[in-house]
């Protein structure tokens, strides 16, 4: 039986600390947080569900007030 679930889009970290405009480190604390959805795929690779991202920057690059 197939699943009607659209196929999900994997990243690493780098890549979702890309798309949201902050560090590896931030992106590790949102997926502790269960703000991003990842998993792990070995003992030191986490690959990211990059569709559990909301695609607006969160870091400096996202401008607004100084």
């Amino acid at each position: 039986m197939l699943s009607s679930d659209p196929p999900r889009t994997w990243g690493t970290t780098t890549q979702a600390a890309a798309l949201l405009g902050v560090s590896r480190m931030t992106v590790r604390r949102m997926i502790d947080r269960g703000d991003i959805y990842a998993e792990r795929v070995s003992q030191r690779a986490i690959r990211v569900d990059l569709d559990s991202i909301e695609r607006q920057p969160l870091g400096p690059a996202a401008g607004g007030a100084r």
